[in-house]
């Protein structure tokens, strides 16, 4: 797979692993680091929390959406998912500075 951004692509599988906790702060969690986070929650209670980042998708142009949309199938076709399809592995982003 070749990276949208030029960066150098590096190959593997995605590896997901879900478990249910007892109740927890997830943002209590997640603040305790310096890596990326996400912390998003629905109106029926469903919260997904994570750290780190497997991959980093980077595209501009009129063309960013399809092209992030073709890289993510190609990223999750050989996903090794154990968990319900609401924990399965996905992409949440947005925009980041320039460096």
């Amino acid at each position: 797979m070749s990276s949208l951004s030029g960066e150098t692509a590096v190959h593997g599988t995605v590896v997901s692993r879900s478990c249910r906790v007892a109740d927890v702060s997830y943002r209590a969690v997640l603040a305790g680091g310096d890596a990326p986070r996400i912390h998003w929650a629905d109106p029926d209670g469903l919260e997904l929390s994570g750290t780190g980042a497997a991959a980093a998708v980077t595209a501009s142009g009129g063309g960013r959406f399809g092209e992030v949309r073709t890289w993510a199938t190609q990223l999750f076709e050989d996903a090794d998912h154990d968990g319900p399809a609401v924990a399965r592995p996905r992409l949440l982003g947005g925009s980041r500075p320039r460096r």
